[in-house]
């Protein structure tokens, strides 16, 4: 499948060229002034805008971006202590705080999304899926955490951002990649996993929950989203109750109707990537170019969200 996403275009010899050898990354990450979490922001922003508007190697890029992102999520928490837990409405400061915390992210996504395609032109010529999951865990996780500063802020999520959670999960369920175990700086993780935690999230319409719920609703998702499981409209797990995302869509999932059945048929993608799905689990969606017809509209579907205690 060619993926479309939306990047900065790429220049070869830019006015001012980015940063791109580790030990100066470092150096300038180790440079930042903490204690003024805007200033250290706008840094870091400065530097992603370089390089993410910058021709460069897929592995210098990606090198980069592994180093920028821890110190992209520490300040991220700085600045969300200026915007979270805030009266409403949010005044103009701390507006501000979320605004550079979002192009923080948007930058960052660019950067993965350039490395993705990238990898995709490389990809069938090295074989190297293992890259190619990490770079796509990493694009949705850093969407996922888009939406939570759009729902910390109670703010209209943009067009185009679930278009492209979904794609790239699609992307990952033909290739089979969705699964693969990811290393990162607390735990393994996954493409599944991030993915399941962005659905579960929106199930709990965090646009009617105060912001002390919400960090509630995070923090229970990042013990327990693993537990969530997929399947397709036609699996014989699926039941009642369950909430229905539509993979070629610009939308979160909606809730089920009793008894609705899925249009055609849809394609058959593996039940979870943490559990074994009980006798006559639907085998794994076969990968692009299989012969099986793309027509129906791809679906999957998650169980109710849990409950806090």
């Amino acid at each position: 499948m060619s993926l479309r996403l939306n990047v900065p275009a790429l220049e070869e010899k830019p006015a001012i060229p980015a940063i791109t050898r580790p030990r100066q990354i470092q150096e300038l990450i180790a440079g930042l002034p903490m204690s003024n979490p805007r200033a250290a922001a706008r840094l870091l922003l400065d530097e992603l805008e370089r390089l993410n508007r910058q021709r460069i190697s897929t592995d210098q890029r990606v090198t980069a971006l592994e180093l920028y992102r821890p110190a992209v999520y520490q300040v991220m928490g700085t600045l969300a202590r200026q915007y979270c837990h805030q009266p409403l409405p949010l005044q103009e400061t701390a507006l501000a705080q979320a605004e550079i915390t979002q192009q923080l992210l948007t930058e960052l996504a660019y950067g993965y999304k350039h490395a993705i395609l990238s990898e995709e032109d490389r990809l069938f010529s090295i074989g190297n899926n293992d890259q190619l999951a990490l770079l796509l865990q990493r694009t949705l996780e850093t969407l996922g955490r888009r939406l939570q500063v759009y729902y910390q802020t109670y703010t209209p999520t943009p067009a185009g951002i679930w278009s492209e959670i979904h794609l790239l999960y699609l992307h990952a369920l033909q290739l089979s990649i969705q699964s693969l175990s990811i290393p990162d700086t607390i735990a393994e993780t996954s493409i599944n996993l991030v993915y399941k935690h962005a659905l579960l999230l929106a199930m709990a319409n965090p646009s009617h929950l105060n912001s002390v719920d919400i960090d509630r609703v995070i923090e229970y998702l990042d013990l327990y989203a693993r537990l969530a499981q997929l399947h397709p409209l036609s699996s014989p797990e699926v039941k009642n109750g369950v909430f229905v995302v539509h993979l070629k869509t610009d939308a979160p999932p909606g809730s089920s109707p009793q008894g609705q059945t899925g249009r055609g048929r849809p394609h058959r993608y593996p039940a979870d990537d943490d559990r074994t799905g009980p006798p006559g689990t639907p085998p794994a969606h076969p990968p692009a170019g299989s012969g099986r017809s793309a027509k129906p509209q791809p679906t999957a579907r998650s169980h109710r969200r849990p409950k806090l205690p």
